[in-house]
Formats: C-alpha cells, structure tokens, sequence
C-alpha cells in the first residue's frame, strides 16, 4: 500500500505533462497559462514538504501520511470535475499539498517497518513504485488522452487512492513514541 501511494503521486506528475494539451485546449489557453497546471502543484508540494515535519510532530505519521493519500486523491477528482481553469489551479494547489508526504513520508515508513536484513529488498520494491510514474505515466496519459477525455487523467487518482488508503489505514501502525 505504501508503493501504491508512491505510485500515484509519481505517475500524476507523467499523466499530466502529457495531457496539458488537451486541458489548454478545454479551458481556451496557451501553453504559457496550461503550465501552471505543474508549477502550481511543485510550488504547493514543496510547501507541503516543509511543513511535513511540524505536523508529524502535532498529529502523527501516519494520520499525516493517511490524510495525505486521502487529500491527495479527493482533490485530483476536483480536479477532473473543474469547470474553469482557475478551479482546476485552486484544486491542483491542494492536490501538491497533500500529495507532499506520499513520497517523503514513504521512505521512512518503509526503513521503520522493514528489519536491517529485508529492509534493501523492501527498499528496492518501494523505488519500484517510485519510478513506475516517469514510465507508466507517460503511457497511461497517452492512452487516456487518446481513448477517453483528459478529466479521467484525474479520477484515474481515485480509486488507488482510496485502495492505498483503506489498506494503510488498516495495516499501517501508529507512530512509536521515542524517549529522547
């Protein structure tokens, strides 16, 4: 499950640059104003990294990292249903927020969960659906845009999210409180 919610903010990033044409094209603009689509969502998830330590603090791993997944895919379904373009920046803003701890929160999940001596092969299965986005994205954006319309780029999100959340939720366990 945590692959999974590595994969989906990884795999966005593939699916949307290829689909830029096509929602430029639904909402009348040019390139220039179509990019914003990405920079607003790395903008927001660089915000979110930043304060994903603050709020681990406050609230815990996993329910930051579970609401995260949660956020994440709500907001690329609000995505897929804008109306204007402006909708679909304000949606993409929280999308990158929320999605910020899908990969950086990952990690440390994987290294806490995982002994010394399965933690390399847990590593590797974990950068496995790191990099499945560059590959799969492109090839899922493509297929979707040629099939179907640019707004299931988005409620492609929905389903695995709500998958990967169900099952971390369930299977994921809380923080472990350090004495320091």
């Amino acid at each position: 499950f945590i692959c999974l919610a590595t994969s989906l903010f990884t795999i966005d990033m593939g699916v949307i640059a290829i689909s830029l044409e096509e929602i430029g094209s639904n909402f009348s603009t040019d390139k220039n104003v179509t990019s914003w689509i990405i920079t607003v969502f790395s903008i927001t998830s660089a915000i979110g990294i930043l304060s994903l330590g603050f709020l681990t603090k406050i609230f815990g791993r996993k329910k930051i990292y579970t609401t995260g997944v949660l956020g994440f895919s709500l907001f690329s379904m609000l995505c897929g249903l804008s109306q204007t373009f402006e909708q679909m920046l304000v949606y993409r803003c929280f999308q990158g927020f929320f999605g910020a701890g899908l990969v950086a929160l990952s990690q440390a999940f994987v290294l806490d969960i995982f002994s010394l001596k399965s933690r390399s092969k847990a590593l590797s299965a974990w950068t496995f659906g790191l990099l499945a986005g560059p590959v799969i994205g492109p090839l899922l954006g493509g297929m979707i845009i040629e099939f179907f319309n640019w707004r299931f780029i988005f409620f492609i999100n929905l389903p695995f999210g709500l998958l990967a959340f169900l099952g971390l939720a369930f299977f994921l366990t809380e923080d472990k409180k350090k004495n320091i």
